[in-house]
């Protein structure tokens, strides 16, 4: 399971106001020295998974692998086991800092405040945590978004934006 993990292409996708990201890329992925580089996990954003080899959107390779969803559900289940988990509730003031893609994470639901029935008080806030992600899908998204309000006429098109996208379309 680990190896279908390591050379099965996942596709993950987010469309949703302006923002368009998307990534195939293997749920494990390993340096030629064989070490630990980087975890590609994330069920909320991963999208359709590919069928029968079939390429995923945009064209690029999907490869799929009849062994994916089990070796995918195994993967979640050693995830989940609390054995392997750190836990701890944040404070007013803290502040966590990781490579989003070295460090598997993830939060808990967040109760309301003592005294309040629920979590939508209005005018009081039970829960304010703000997220920083720098990472390489910023740029892909920001080239996606521009190539497509350039090819529905939505935003201006010089010579080189027109020779960057046909370049990066003869890739694909």
């Amino acid at each position: 399971m680990y190896d279908v993990l390591k050379r099965t292409q996942v596709p993950f996708h987010y469309d949703n106001d302006g923002q368009w990201y998307h990534r195939t890329h293997p749920t494990i992925e390993e340096l030629p020295s064989g070490a630990l580089h980087a975890i590609n996990y994330s069920p909320p954003f991963q999208a359709p998974l590919p069928i029968n080899n079939r390429p995923s959107i945009l064209g690029l390779p999907g490869g799929s692998s009849d062994d994916l969803p089990a070796s995918l559900a195994a993967f979640d289940e050693i995830l989940n086991d609390k054995r392997g988990q750190y836990e701890f509730t944040m404070q007013e003031g803290d502040l966590v800092f990781f490579d989003n893609r070295r460090v598997l994470h993830a939060r808990r639901a967040f109760r309301a405040k003592p005294g309040q029935q629920d979590e939508t008080v209005v005018g009081e806030a039970t829960r304010w945590l703000k997220g920083c992600y720098l990472d390489g899908d910023v740029i892909w998204n920001k080239l996606r978004y521009l190539t497509r309000a350039a090819v529905e006429g939505k935003t201006p098109l010089d010579k080189r934006w027109r020779d960057v996208i046909e370049k990066g379309f003869r890739k694909a």
